[in-house]
């Protein structure tokens, strides 16, 4: 019974009807499946508990690029680092970089970079000297700034895709049908996050926050992070990055009113049913 009453949301959707709960429940049935994608699951959690979230792929990155940040503002600043600061920030930014990012700072991949910073880290520990490969690597991960978002719209539409024909909720040969949804489950997406908070470390909080504040004008979901008490400092350093990255410009995809905002949008949206995201009034 259950499963018939998931593949009638999955009809549902194919045919052109547009309901948040059928995607509700259909990601809280598929984040319990075997195999099912990152996003899947994290998606499933924001629906299950949207106010606030302590564990998953965005609450790893978001404690990722704050460990990141400090120590890197924290070095800028003059403020005294150790190898207990600096073998963390190592550690996030292994996570963190992308193969892209890594073979462009340093000619290798990301597996390999990733194999020379474990062993240095080893050897640093037991006090013996490293390779000049080891020594480049550290450097990069140990000195820089990295981030990337946790997901882009493209890895939701293809998770979810994938998820549904595993769980035998949808054939193979609907796949073409179910791109008329790629828009509308980004937007779902953006709505789900947007006001939502990530709690990390210490009680400490990043707010998510969506909006289109970037060069491209694109949509996003950006996690706010605040720095000054980690980095004991009177003023507030407040550092905006992107965990929800879309191809979706607010022209096409927003109400009028949201695309006369300007910054980060403060209050709650939902997807109206023209298909746009509008502020819930």
């Amino acid at each position: 019974m259950i499963k018939r009453g998931l593949e009638r949301r999955v009809e549902r959707l194919l045919s052109g009807e547009r309901r948040r709960d059928d995607l509700h429940e259909l990601y809280l049935a598929l984040r319990e499946n075997r195999g099912t994608g990152d996003s899947v699951r994290e998606i499933g959690d924001f629906v299950a508990h949207r106010a606030e979230r302590k564990k998953g792929p965005v609450t790893q990155v978001v404690r990722d690029v704050f460990t990141s940040a400090d120590v890197w503002l924290g070095s800028l600043m003059g403020k005294p680092r150790s190898w207990a600061d600096f073998k963390p920030a190592i550690e996030a930014n292994l996570r963190i970089a992308s193969n892209e990012q890594v073979n462009a700072r340093l000619g290798l991949t990301r597996e390999v970079a990733r194999s020379a910073a474990v062993q240095a880290m080893k050897k640093i520990d037991k006090v013996q000297p490293l390779t000049e490969r080891e020594e480049r690597v550290l450097l990069y991960f140990g000195g820089s700034f990295i981030w990337n978002p946790a997901f882009t719209d493209k890895t939701v539409f293809d998770e979810l895709k994938a998820a549904l024909i595993a769980a035998d909720l949808m054939d193979k040969a609907d796949e073409q049908r179910l791109e008329s949804i790629r828009s509308y489950l980004t937007l779902y997406v953006i709505a789900l996050m947007h006001g939502s908070s990530i709690v990390f470390g210490q009680n400490r909080r990043a707010e998510l926050r969506a909006g289109f504040d970037n060069k491209q004008r694109c949509l996003e979901v950006k996690a706010i992070l605040q720095l000054q008490e980690a980095l004991a400092i009177p003023k507030p350093v407040i550092m905006p990055f992107c965990v929800f990255w879309t191809g979706l410009t607010p022209e096409s995809h927003c109400s009028d009113q949201l695309v006369r905002s300007r910054g980060l949008w403060e209050d709650l949206v939902e997807v109206a049913d023209d298909g746009r995201l509008t502020q819930v009034d």
